[in-house]
């Protein structure tokens, strides 16, 4: 009896067994997020699927997203310097770099320039443990097409890719020097 009086039924005795296990395992269920069962992505495939990835600085923050960049990119390679990225002939290419592996920022700078006079068509990707904060826009476009502050999750490192390919094809500087 409750405190009105009326009887109360055990949901126990009256459903089926089945039914109490089901309601008994919903209250020990992990709740899932909205998204949960939908395949849905940060990065357009179509953005990256063609494009050689090269992480500079193995040992650096970006060479642990290696395995879930695999799927996505036609190739993942590690490289000690963007010299040697430099040297293979894999086009389209994206390049993420590490600048805390330079030995001041003077020469991340000055290397950064010079590979983007060299090649202004690819896609470059910095990140620092000493930024802020991410940064997609073109604000850095003369060394980079977006930059990420160290470390990165996967999320993030998907969007900067996603606006690096896309800040890049609308920069005005890949353009300089082509007729």
């Amino acid at each position: 009896m409750d405190s009105k009086g009326h009887r109360m039924e055990n949901a126990l005795d009256t459903d089926t067994p089945g039914r109490w296990r089901h309601r008994l395992g919903a209250l020990f269920r992990k709740p899932q997020p909205a998204c949960a069962g939908h395949d849905f992505t940060l990065l357009d495939p179509a953005l990256c699927h063609a494009r050689h990835c090269h992480i500079i600085d193995p040992f650096g923050q970006f060479a642990c997203h290696r395995d879930w960049l695999l799927p996505l990119m036609r190739s993942v390679s590690l490289h000690a310097t963007l010299a040697e990225s430099e040297n293979t002939t894999a086009q389209p290419r994206i390049v993420l770099i590490d600048i805390d592996s330079f030995p001041d920022t003077e020469d991340a700078v000055d290397t950064l320039l010079a590979q983007r006079r060299f090649e202004p068509e690819t896609p470059l990707i910095i990140g620092s443990t000493t930024f802020a904060r991410h940064d997609f826009s073109s604000e850095r476009r003369a060394i980079a097409d977006a930059s990420v502050r160290l470390p990165v999750s996967p999320a993030a490192l998907r969007l900067a890719i996603g606006s690096a390919v896309n800040n890049n094809h609308r920069s005005p500087s890949r353009y300089i020097g082509k007729s």
